[in-house]
Parts: structure tokens; sequence; C-alpha cells
């Protein structure tokens, strides 16, 4: 790890990563299951997995390009402060460490996908009848080019054994699924462990909130408009 003194959050709607506290994942996982008493995995094991790829400032033309050479993936996902999102195999960690621009390399856990009211154990959720609507917002394919559609997922997710009543596409982009009260939360993490999910929230009776790309992200911003 480099030196992360002064390090800026990453600011996300399901709240801040302080990167400079944060440097393994495996902490709040344990912390997360222990939270929600998960019994299920939440993913089947994933060859692409979502990262947090944090720079030390704002990327000149030349870094950029360097950095994008560096990885072969180009940087169009990018979100408060000096973060991108991309996928990789578990070898691409060590690899964007190498380059000088980076500071910081870290797993998209699936906590960190979860609307906050899903983060509170305590929390009580909309229901109607005991059932808990959810809907899973899918990774953007710039991100994630190999994602399966919401389709070919809904007949996926429901063979894979998901902790859900149903599971269903609402478009190209958007699954919803049902679960009970009790169990909405560990279906929302479940949700959350699949690479092709980039946010969880609960379901309203009102219009659900859009933000343009993708609901994990504060406000998804093309890097060549952040910069």
């Amino acid at each position: 790890w480099k030196d992360m003194a002064k390090a800026p959050p990453i600011r996300l709607i399901s709240g801040e990563i302080d990167t400079s506290v944060i440097q393994t994942w495996s902490k709040l996982d344990a912390a997360a299951r222990t939270k929600f008493e998960v019994s299920k995995t939440p993913a089947r094991p994933q060859d692409q997995k979502l990262w947090f790829v944090q720079v030390a400032q704002p990327l000149t033309t030349e870094t950029r390009a360097s950095l994008q050479r560096h990885l072969g993936i180009e940087l169009s996902h990018y979100i408060p402060e000096n973060t991108y999102i991309m996928s990789g195999n578990s070898e691409f960690p060590a690899k964007a460490e190498e380059h000088p621009a980076v500071r910081w390399v870290g797993l998209r856990h699936p906590i960190t996908k979860l609307q906050q009211c899903l983060q509170d154990p305590q929390g009580v959720l909309p229901s109607e009848d005991g059932t808990v609507a959810l809907y899973a917002v899918l990774t953007p394919k710039s991100i994630f080019p190999s994602r399966l559609s919401a389709k070919e997922l809904e007949n996926s997710w429901m063979a894979e054994g998901a902790p859900a009543s149903s599971i269903s596409a609402v478009s190209e982009d958007k699954m919803i699924a049902h679960a009970s009260a009790e169990n909405a939360r560990d279906l929302a993490l479940w949700l959350g462990g699949h690479s092709e999910v980039d946010y969880v929230e609960v379901k309203q009776k009102m219009t659900l909130r859009t933000t343009g790309g993708g609901h994990g992200l504060r406000r998804p911003v093309q890097a060549s408009q952040a910069m």
C-alpha cells in the first residue's frame, strides 16, 4: 500500500469510504456478515470483480493515457474523489498498484452497493403483506462488458438458488426481486455480491430515483467531464 496520508474519501450514495483507514476488505466482510447474520454466501466465485482505483490527484492527459495503457482498460466511470470503477480478475489490484499515479485499490464490497436503509439491521423496510421488493440496478456495460442481460440474469440467479421468492427483469439494466421482510437484507447483500449489480435499493410506492447511469454512484460523471 502507498502513503495514505490525507487520502480523500470515495463518495457513494451508500456512504463514504475512508481510504486512509480501509486497507483491506476482509475485516469489513466479517463485520458485514456478522451485522446481517448472513447464512447464505452472497455470491458465487467470479473471475471478474469490480474494483475502486483511486489516483493520487486528478489525471493529466498524459498520465491518464499512461494508466490506460498500463491497465489495458479505458477509464470511463469516474466518482469523487479521484476514483474510477473498473472490472478485473484477482491479479488486477497488484497490476494497478504498479502504476505511480495509483494510490489505492479496493474491492467493491457488496455492502458498498446497498441503500443506507438496507445497511441498518434494526431499520424498518417498507413492505406489502410482509414482502419487500428490491431493485437491483445493473453495472453499466462500459465497466463490465461481459455482463449478462437482465433477462439472462433472471434465469441464472433463480437457478443459482437466490434467497428470493421471485426475480425478474424490469428493463435491460434493472431487476426486481422479492423476499420476506425478514430475509430482505440477506437478499440485498446476496445481490450486491454479484459483479453484475451496481446498486440495490428498496422499491418505493413513488417513482424510483434515477441518476442517469448507475445508482451506486453519487452522480456518474464521465471522467472527461470530471477532469
